[in-house]
């Protein structure tokens, strides 16, 4: 493959294989320090949403641009979508070849998530086959489906990614500060720099274009969390205005993030409501009514209440069951003798393994110091 340096050439053949792997976006918060979901609410007056980056795209270069404009794009060229003879690696066969390479009418690369997902998708397979081969046969898929121009500007690019794959790998070793690893305000700075260490070598490597196409949203993620981060460690703002002000920032997000992020607070707050319907009934029934009323389907309300119908018969059976078994503590009966005599009480009480299962566990559960 000619068109990689030879200092690149090198080090595919020493580390590619750990270099994609372990230079996926590594600021991803941990579950305990997400922003907690809230309900609705009002959100200052003279915020205005931010747009989704729009690159500008240079003559003579490589078309780069978002998703949105993809659909305006007139595609003239593109990779296939399906294997036609045997896959690149065993992992991949039955797979859908994700993502592509693709030029427009000018012949020119176009440069999207696509262009992104698709070498993310064929160097996937280095590990299985060796990194020479991932690298010729993304070369040999552009040239063979691309115009000579579009094709060799893939090929240049790709290289540039590879580059920031390896410098990205070495920007994420960066140790910390034991003495301080424990505080979050010290964790907050080190995550603000590492993304701001990421964006800066992005556009230095890859140029901003590109960098906006390829790390774009998830870039704009990123700044959100850390926002609503930050606002969560504030001590001069109470609990409402921390909410108001992560609903604000999430009203700032790209279209596509912010639509998804405003499903799943809905969502996790349809569960918390259904969850505190659950607790403050008096029955299975009226349980049932409530999630009815708070929008549950009438089939699944009905399964929930048949569900907690059957954890109260156990409940009964358990009791009984156990006030009996504790009468054989006072019988002196010889250890082997005790335990069969265990035996033939749970399968008494219980008559089918599910819920001899659950009287197991409960008993575990109750030894448990």
């Amino acid at each position: 493959m000619r068109s990689l340096s030879p200092s690149t050439r090198i080090w595919l053949s020493l580390g590619l294989a750990g270099a994609v792997a372990a230079s996926v976006f590594w600021l991803a918060p941990t579950p305990e320090s997400s922003p907690t979901p809230i309900a609705n609410t009002d959100r200052p007056a003279t915020a205005t949403p931010a747009k989704p980056p729009q690159p500008v795209k240079e003559p003579g270069a490589a078309n780069t641009t978002t998703d949105a404009d993809t659909a305006d794009t007139e595609v003239i060229a593109s990779t296939p979508r399906t294997w036609d003879d045997a896959p690149l690696a065993p992992s991949l066969a039955g797979t859908e070849i994700d993502g592509s390479l693709r030029a427009d009418a000018s012949g020119h690369l176009i440069v999207d998530l696509q262009t992104k997902d698709f070498f993310d998708y064929m160097l996937s397979a280095v590990g299985q086959v060796s990194p020479e081969e991932a690298l010729d046969a993304i070369t040999d898929m552009a040239r063979s489906n691309l115009p000579p121009e579009a094709a060799q500007e893939a090929i240049n690019l790709l290289g540039r990614y590879i580059d920031y794959k390896r410098q990205a790998l070495a920007l994420s070793q960066t140790p910390l500060d034991p003495a301080r690893a424990s505080d979050p305000a010290y964790q907050l700075d080190q995550l603000r720099k590492a993304l701001a260490d990421l964006k800066a070598l992005r556009r230095n490597v890859l140029s901003p274009e590109t960098a906006d196409a390829f790390y774009g949203l998830e870039e704009a993620y990123g700044e959100y969390t850390l926002a609503s981060l930050e606002i969560q460690q504030r001590d001069d703002l109470s609990p409402q205005a921390q909410q108001t002000l992560i609903e604000w920032q999430r009203q700032q997000l790209p279209a596509q993030l912010r639509h998804t992020e405003n499903q799943l607070v809905a969502d996790t707050q349809q569960s918390l409501n259904r969850q505190e319907a659950l607790n403050k009934a008096n029955s299975p029934a009226e349980a049932a009514e409530q999630l009815r009323s708070l929008g549950m389907a009438s089939e699944q309300a009905q399964q929930v209440e048949t569900y907690l119908q059957e954890r109260d018969r156990f409940d009964s059976q358990y009791a009984a069951y156990q006030k009996e078994r504790a009468q054989l503590e006072d019988a002196g009966l010889a250890p082997a003798d005790k335990t069969k005599r265990e035996d033939a009480l749970l399968a008494d009480y219980f008559d089918d393994e599910r819920t001899r299962t659950w009287a197991r566990l409960r008993q575990l559960d109750t030894a448990s110091p």
